[in-house]
């Protein structure tokens, strides 16, 4: 198959050590981010297999490091989801709620939000999220995806 359709060969390694994680997590400085690019849910990207993250980071934060080990408060999380990858990466008027800012942002139960996503069955969304707002507009309105794609490329020291 992948000499047939040219497909990018992915590999996914299970170096990381739990223990290690948690320690770099208690370190303030310490962004949360996600390493996968954006996959639709649907279509030929159901065809190739993915790593859970690439559905799963930040809900897993949330209900692993947040709701169950309690290793960071919400606003912890959150900071280091938002304000401070965006901060470290030189992009202004990302991740903080201000006048003049682009309006990101997402609504959640933090009592149900997980990853749900597998090796198994990678495709999943994650659950506990009710509404996305990108750049202003409704993405995402009671669960359910609006056809809004208010979203654009962002580069490092862009605005």
């Amino acid at each position: 198959m992948i000499g047939e359709d040219c497909s990018r060969v992915g590999v996914a390694f299970f170096s990381m050590s739990e223990d290690n994680l948690a320690e770099q997590l208690r370190h303030p400085w310490v962004s949360i981010c996600s390493d996968s690019s954006s996959v639709a849910p649907e279509g030929v990207s159901l065809r190739s297999p993915r790593h859970p993250r690439a559905y799963g980071s930040f809900a897993r934060v949330l209900r692993k490091y947040v709701r169950e080990e309690r290793l960071l408060t919400l606003a912890e999380a959150v900071d280091r989801m938002t304000r401070l990858p965006a901060a470290n990466f030189g992009i202004t008027g990302r991740g903080r709620r201000e006048e003049g800012a682009f309006a990101d942002v997402v609504v959640f139960d933090l009592a149900t939000v997980a990853d749900i996503a597998t090796f198994d069955h990678p495709h999943r969304l994650s659950v506990g999220v009710g509404d996305v707002v990108v750049n202003g507009r409704a993405a995402i309105r009671g669960g359910e995806f609006t056809g809004t794609l208010a979203g654009r490329a962002v580069r490092r020291g862009s605005r």
